[in-house]
C-alpha cells in the first residue's frame, strides 16, 4: 500500500492478489449477473476495494498508472471468470482514466467520497451541451453505459451547438443528476448493466467538461497524462476476447475428455483427430494473438514513457485489438461447434462465452479500421 493525500492506495501486486481472490466468486455468480442483468452489487465493490478501477488513473489521483501488460492480464483473467464482470471493471477501469483531463483539484473533489470508484462512460455525442454563464445546460439520452448502477459518475459526450463545426465536450454527470433507464435485455454481455441514461435540462459547470477528440489533453505529467484517449480504451479492450476465449477452451477441454459420440460405436471426442487439430489451432491463434498485444501495449508504453506516443505503436495496438476479436472469435465458434448439444444450455459456460463475444463484436474498437488505417499508412506513408 501507498499513500496519496489521506489515503491508502494498493499497490499493483495488491490488486493483482485481491483480484486472484475474486476470481472464484466472480465465475460462481456469472449466472446471476447475467440474471440480473448487471454485474452484483457486492461483487462492484468488491472490485473497486480491490483497486481495479484506479489502474490507468493518474498517480495524483490515486492511481496506479500499470504498466499495460499488467493490465493486460488482469482483465484477462476477470474475463476468465465471467465476461460481463470483466467488461464492467475494464470500462470502469477505462472512465476512471478520464478525470486526469480534468483540473487537478475538481478532479479530486469529485473523487473524495469514493477514492477507488469508477465511472459509467459513452463518449457518442447523443446530447447537447448549450453554453450557460460558466457551464453547460446538458440534455441527451446515452446508450451502453456499462456498470451504470454502480459507479458515481457518468462522463458523456455532448454537441456544443452554435457553430459551423460543432465542438464535442465530455461531460461529467453525478449519479443523482441522471435518469437511468432499464433498457439492457441482450443476447450476450448481459450481466454488465448496459442501461441508457438521460438528462433533460440539467446545467454542469464547465469544470465538469473537457473537449473531446485529438486535442483532448491531460492536465498532468507522466506517462498516462500522454496516452491518447483511444490508446486507453485499447489497453483496456484487447486483453478482454482472449480471456473469454481462453475460458471457452478450457470448458470444451475438461468435457471432451469425459464426452464420447456415436450410436453403435462410441468414440471419445478427445480421441477424435478433427478436434485435436482444431484445439491445436486455437491455441495457436491465443497465444499468438495475446503477445501481439502484449509487444504492441510494451511499444506504446515505451513511447509515451520517452516523451509522446508513437503513431505507429498506437495504430499496432487498435490492429492488435480487432486482431484480438476475430481470433477470439473464431476459436470460440470451434469450441461451441465440436462440445456438441449440451452447449445450446442458457446457463452452459461454454455457450456464455459464445453469446458474451458474438455480442461484443460490433464494438467500434474491434472494427476493422484499425487494419485499414495500418493498411493505408503503410502503402501510402503521410507526409507528416
Amino acid at each position: 500500500m501507498t499513500i496519496v493525500g489521506d489515503a491508502l492506495v494498493p499497490t499493483l501486486d495488491d490488486v493483482r492478489a485481491r483480484v486472484d481472490d475474486l476470481l472464484p466468486q466472480i465465475r460462481a455468480r456469472a449466472a446471476e449477473a447475467e440474471r440480473e442483468r448487471t454485474v452484483p452489487a457486492d461483487l462492484a465493490a468488491a472490485l473497486e476495494d480491490a483497486g481495479v478501477f484506479r489502474l490507468q488513473r493518474v498517480r495524483a489521483l490515486g492511481g496506479l498508472e500499470a504498466d499495460p501488460v499488467a493490465i493486460l492480464d488482469v482483465i484477462e483473467r476477470l474475463a476468465h471468470a465471467d465476461a460481463s464482470t470483466a467488461w464492467a471493471g475494464l470500462i470502469g477501469m477505462t472512465a476512471s482514466s478520464f478525470f486526469g483531463r480534468l483540473d487537478p483539484a475538481v478532479a479530486a473533489d469529485l473523487l473524495a467520497p469514493r477514492p477507488g470508484a469508477g465511472a459509467s462512460c459513452v463518449f457518442a455525442p447523443t446530447g447537447t451541451a448549450t453554453p450557460e454563464g460558466d457551464g453547460y445546460r446538458v440534455t441527451g439520452r446515452w446508450e451502453w453505459n456499462s456498470g451504470v448502477k454502480h459507479t458515481p459518475w457518468h462522463q458523456v459526450g455532448a454537441v456544443v451547438p452554435g457553430t459551423d463545426d460543432p465542438e464535442t465536450r465530455v461531460v461529467f454527470l453525478a449519479d443523482d443528476e441522471v435518469g437511468v433507464i432499464d433498457h439492457w435485455d441482450t443476447m450476450g454481455l448481459r450481466g454488465t448493466g448496459s442501461h441508457d441514461v438521460q438528462v433533460q435540462e440539467v446545467w454542469v459547470p464547465a469544470e465538469r467538461t473537457f473537449a473531446a477528440g485529438p486535442g483532448a489533453v491531460s492536465a498532468h505529467d507522466g506517462p498516462y497524462a500522454r496516452f491518447g484517449i483511444g490508446d486507453l480504451v485499447n489497453v483496456g479492450v484487447v486483453a478482454f476476447p482472449l480471456g473469454v476465449a481462453r475460458r471457452a477452451v478450457d470448458e470444451f477441454v475438461e468435457r471432451a475428455r469425459d464426452k464420447t459420440r456415436g450410436l453403435q460405436s462410441r468414440w471419445s471426442v478427445a480421441d477424435d483427430a478433427e478436434v485435436q487439430a482444431a484445439i491445436g489451432r486455437a491455441e495457436c491463434a491465443l497465444a499468438a494473438a495475446r503477445v501481439f498485444a502484449d509487444t504492441a501495449a510494451a511499444d506504446l508504453w515505451e513511447s509515451v514513457r520517452a516523451g509522446a506516443p508513437d503513431p505507429r505503436a498506437q495504430g499496432r495496438l487498435a490492429m492488435a485489438t480487432a486482431h484480438a476479436l476475430r481470433t477470439a472469435v473464431d476459436v470460440v465458434d470451434v469450441c461451441y461447434r465440436h462440445a456438441g448439444a449440451s452447449s445450446m444450455r442458457l446457463d452452459d459456460p461454454l455457450q456464455r462465452c459464445f453469446r458474451d463475444l458474438h455480442a461484443v463484436a460490433g464494438h467500434v474498437f474491434y472494427s476493422a479500421e484499425a487494419d485499414r488505417t495500418v493498411g493505408r499508412h503503410r502503402l501510402r506513408p503521410p507526409e507528416n
